[in-house]
């Protein structure tokens, strides 16, 4: 059996990491996941973080470890 956490006020899934409440202020940073979610900013793929920011602004991560379910609803 999968045991399950609640956030409390926590009422539905962010859209996106930058509104998410576990991401840190540059936005580079989730704290569930433990890593860095974009590039080191000094990083000369500027291209490769201007396409990051924006995949995170349109959607979760594709890693992120939350997930949304029904009251009452079985998990696995």
């Amino acid at each position: 059996m999968t045991k399950l956490i609640a956030m409390k006020g926590m009422t539905a899934l962010p859209r996106n990491c930058f509104e998410c409440n576990f991401i840190d202020d540059s936005g580079q940073y989730c704290y569930i996941r433990g890593d860095t979610l974009v590039p080191n900013i000094w990083c000369t793929d500027i291209k490769g973080i201007e396409e990051t920011m924006r995949v995170l602004k349109s959607g979760r991560h594709k890693d992120c470890p939350l997930i949304e379910i029904e009251d009452g609803e079985k998990n696995g």
